[in-house]
């Protein structure tokens, strides 16, 4: 009987873990805090006061409490597969993958999908547009929503991403006093193509070159301080006030009024962690003449402040 190296395959989806997705790894990492399902990160509390010229003394005392942020890990399973050679496949990392990078990639898209819609949400699933909301709408021309085919269900006009927006973004950012190093900024498909077709005499000298550093990771321009990704979708609201926008859950079915969404942050704010990664194995198995597998990963992201400090998402406005 074969004896599967379990290891391999491990090893194999560690590596390729984030690709596709690979925004999420612009981020503070907590898998250093992983315990078993849940992620316990110590928050250093405030009491710490700054004094100009102290004329008073001796200096109160305060003590400093601390807290900490604990959230829970999900959990990503693959569907088992049948292998029925897998004393040649364990031997060959090429035929590894053969098997695997389906799943690999299912579970990358999962992760890229549930990421982007863990950090817009902390935003608020019903938020009030504006500065104080962190969330606000696209101010460009209409066009008819057959520029944007991801939205399937789709009536109507959405406004243009115009350029200024982004600078809507930069203000939100600006005001909360974060770095103004490593930002970035994700954009749908839709929109980024929107946002390039309209401006793209402007553009050009912002793309990207291919040696640039982010490019392997997918980063596709720098704009006002922004790295962008651009992925199919970041995230997806529904409006039929006309300005009012409601986040929808991941999957959720499509409407007339749907708009697309992306979102920026500032990687000191927002954070993933990462738990365990494991293959599941039954070797040579009578009523299936074969062995099957499967994997499963442990992945969680979230904003790191309720005021959602470091973190803004631009909407489509749903014109008519």
């Amino acid at each position: 009987m074969a004896q599967v190296r379990i290891e391999a395959f491990i090893k194999d989806i560690q590596e390729n873990l984030y690709r596709g997705s690979e925004f999420l790894k612009y981020s503070t990492s907590h898998d250093q805090y992983v315990e078993d399902y849940a992620v316990h990160v110590p928050q250093a509390g405030s009491g710490v006061t700054v004094v100009k010229n102290r004329t008073i003394l001796p200096a109160n005392v305060n003590e400093r409490t601390d807290d900490q942020l604990t959230y829970n890990l999900d959990e990503y399973t693959t569907d088992p597969i049948l292998i029925r050679n897998i004393e040649k496949i364990q031997l060959s990392y090429d035929k590894r993958m053969s098997v695997m990078k389906n799943k690999i990639q299912l579970i990358n898209q999962q992760l890229g999908d549930d990421g982007a819609y863990n950090w817009i949400a902390g935003l608020g699933a019903t938020p009030t547009v504006g500065a104080t909301s962190g969330v606000f709408l696209t101010t460009g021309s209409a066009k008819s929503y057959t520029y944007f085919p991801s939205l399937t269900a789709a009536t109507g006009t959405r406004k243009s991403f115009a350029l200024g927006d982004i600078l809507q973004l930069k203000g939100k950012l600006d005001r909360d006093n974060v770095a103004q190093e490593n930002r970035f900024l994700l954009v749908p498909s839709d929109m980024w193509y929107d946002l390039v077709t309209e401006n793209i005499s402007i553009l050009g000298s912002r793309l990207y070159l291919p040696d640039d550093e982010l490019v392997k990771d997918g980063a596709v321009a720098k704009i006002y301080g922004f790295n962008i990704f651009q992925r199919p979708v970041v995230a997806v609201y529904n409006d039929t006030t006309y300005g009012s926008p409601i986040l929808k859950a991941v999957g959720a079915a499509a409407a007339t009024t749907d708009s697309l969404a992306c979102i920026a942050w500032q990687s000191d704010w927002v954070a993933k962690a990462q738990g365990a990664v494991k293959f599941f194995a039954r070797e040579d198995d009578p009523a299936f003449y074969g062995s099957y597998y499967s994997a499963l990963v442990m992945f969680k992201n979230t904003i790191l402040r309720n005021d959602a400090k470091g973190v803004a998402a631009l909407v489509q406005y749903y014109a008519s």
